[in-house]
This record gives C-alpha cells, structure tokens and sequence, in this order.
C-alpha cells in the first residue's frame, strides 16, 4: 500500500510541476538558474558574434518545459540583451549563408584534403550547417523585431529543399530532411513573432516540424513585398510601434527613443501564454490526485486497522 501511495504522491507533484531536476541542476551542482545568470552577467565578455550566439542559446534554454520565475527571468535578460544588439539577426542570416557555401565548397575537395580538413578541425560539414540553421530559426522565433522580420522574409525564397532535395538537389544530401527547408522554417518563424494581423494564421501549438503549404510561404512572401513597397507597415502585438523594411516608419507617433522601442519589442514567447491553461489544469489535476492519494492510504490504514 505505501508503494501505491509514494507512487500517487510522485504523480501529483510531477503534476504540480514541482520538480524539473534537469532543468534545475547541472553536474557541478550549480542550479541552472545560477548557470545561467553567471553566464549573462559576464556575456559582454565574448567577442560579439559569441556573445549573440550565447544569448540566443540561453533564450532558447529557457523556453519550455516549466516557465517559471527563473526560466522567464533568463528569457527576458537574454532576449532584451539580444534585440538590443545592431545586427542580432543578421548574424544568424550570414552564419547559415557562409556555413552552406562553405560546406558545399569542402564536399567538392578531394578525399585527401577532406581527411586532412577533418583531422584539423577545419572541414565544415553539412550536419554543421543543417544543425546550426535549426537553431537559428528556433532563436529567430523568439526576437520580436523588425530585422528579425527582415531576415526571416529573406529566406522566405530560399530555393533550398523545396523541390525535395537540399543543397541545390545535390546528391549527397538525398532526400532526408531532419529539419524544413529554410522557406518553410521561416514562414512558421515569422508566425511565432506576434505579427498584429498575419497574411497566414498559424495554430497556437504551431511548431517548425509541422506542415507549411506553399501558400503560407507565398501569403508571407506578398505580405513582406507590400512592406518593402512601402504599400503597408506592420506592428508587434501589444506596441504600438509601426514598421517598415527598416525600422520604425518615420514622422508618425509610433518614433520612440531607443529604450522605449526596445520595451515594446521585449515580450515573453507565445508558448509563456500557452502555457498558462495547462498550468491550471495540472494544479487541478494535483489536487485531484492529492485527495485520492490520502483517501486511498486512509482507506487502506482503516482496513488494517479494523
């Protein structure tokens, strides 16, 4: 009976959310609040291009899982650091352009350089590239700003994996597409944002590995073509700040200094807001739990007992 009993008590505090062991700790014993925060506080440290990488890994880090005080404080000290760097996600753009170029120029040398290349650790293979861009637009997802909107708009037309096959149909690369194409990944990219009035709606739970038609691409691609035409600008939800191609649109009420405009783009992922229902549901569901499980001992002890 006491096994059945430990066993409902571990179901109500996984369901209250109480324990997330590899989230929190780390084998040094550091809790991963304090790892972080450590790393944030020493960030300007790195030269810039790993400083904007380490930012952009601990706001992915963040998300997900249970959004906490201590995840949600490290998200939003690593996203507003992030949005205030000129060229955050331009940085992401011309790593995933130079990564493909290269990888593609390594794979043409012959099997002796490419033997040597490897023993060097100068060969850029393309599980470097494929693994680096998935990143990039999981990081890209989570900064609300008008160059991030920029840079996933230009890969909207990236021919890459849309016929099938990546790296321009090359062969070594066949058919296995462990992550979208760069079009596809950045049309869910751009849904993530918190664009008011998007050309293409996208489900709360939209994740990248989910289907995009080619029509969402295309909805986006003339969405952002009216931008760069100036025939419309666009705003986050929650600001009143509008947008064009390149930045905020001159002579209109929306031109704030730099800290204000950095205010309204720092905003918590929409996960945080998807997350709130399923937080109530499982204190619910503990609750629930929690009066079976001393019910069920009580019972039991009474049995005993009698």
């Amino acid at each position: 009976m006491k096994i059945v009993f430990l066993y409902l008590l571990s179901c109500v505090l996984v369901a209250a959310g109480d324990f997330d062991w590899y989230s929190r700790w780390d084998s040094a014993g550091e809790t991963w609040h304090e790892k972080w925060s450590n790393v944030l506080n020493s960030i300007d440290e790195l030269p810039l291009p790993e400083r904007i990488e380490m930012l952009g890994k601990a706001a992915e880090s963040s998300v997900g899982g249970n959004m906490g005080d201590e995840r949600s404080d490290i998200f939003n000290r690593a996203q507003s650091t992030l949005l205030a760097i000129p060229g955050h996600a331009r940085f992401y753009q011309d790593t995933i352009e130079r990564l493909r170029a290269q990888a593609l120029e390594d794979n043409k040398k012959s099997d002796d350089e490419i033997m040597r290349m490897r023993a060097d650790h100068t060969m850029v293979e393309f599980h470097d590239y494929e693994s680096f861009r998935e990143k990039a637009f999981v990081v890209l997802a989570l900064l609300p700003s008008s160059e991030s909107v920029a840079v996933l708009s230009h890969f909207l037309d990236d021919p890459e994996g849309m016929a099938k096959r990546h790296f321009s149909d090359d062969d070594f690369h066949g058919d296995f597409i462990p992550f979208p194409p760069n079009a596809r990944a950045s049309a869910t990219a751009l849904s993530k944002l918190g664009i008011e009035n998007p050309p293409a709606q996208a489900t709360e739970n939209h994740e990248f590995r989910d289907l995009v038609t080619v029509e969402e691409i295309d909805a986006w691609k003339t969405w952002w073509n009216e931008v760069k035409d100036g025939k419309r600008t666009f705003r986050f939800i929650g600001s009143s700040v509008e947008y064009g191609p390149d930045g905020p649109v001159a002579g209109n009420k929306s031109q704030k200094s730099g800290t204000d405009r950095k205010e309204d783009a720092v905003r918590s992922p929409q996960v945080t807001n998807s997350l709130k229902p399923l937080s109530i549901a499982g204190i619910l569901a503990a609750c629930c739990l929690c009066v079976a499980a001393v019910w069920y001992y009580l019972r039991s002890f009474g049995t005993k007992g009698s």
